[in-house]
């Protein structure tokens, strides 16, 4: 097999890999974790939370605010907004990290 076929079947193989695994993607459900459970052991983790938005920030396309759920909460930040306002209750989909030390939740999307 030459350079040039092998390339192609490479390539190929590849846009087949990426519809897959964009197809695959759809039909996998982000668990729902209740508020007062997100820990650091969930750093790197892909949840949904539940919470009241509060403590809105904006700089740029980054947004800044915490989602609250009773006495329980979590910084949040999206960096393309998400459009919430103070007092939004929200269903968050997103990841946890740890940013200089403290928690915060990587918001991908938001329902309301």
């Amino acid at each position: 097999m030459n350079r040039e076929r092998l390339f192609r079947l490479c390539a190929l193989l590849a846009g087949v890999g990426l519809v897959v695994l964009y197809a695959a993607d759809q039909y996998v459900e982000t668990p729902y974790v209740d508020l007062q459970e997100v820990d650091r052991g969930d750093a790197g983790r892909n949840i949904r939370v539940n919470g009241t938005v509060t403590e809105t920030g904006v700089s740029g396309d980054t947004e800044f605010f915490t989602l609250r759920d009773g006495n329980s909460s979590v910084q949040a930040v999206s960096f393309s907004r998400v459009g919430v306002s103070e007092g939004d209750r929200v269903s968050a989909r997103g990841h946890v990290s740890m940013y200089h030390g403290k928690l915060e939740f990587i918001v991908e999307e938001t329902q309301k």
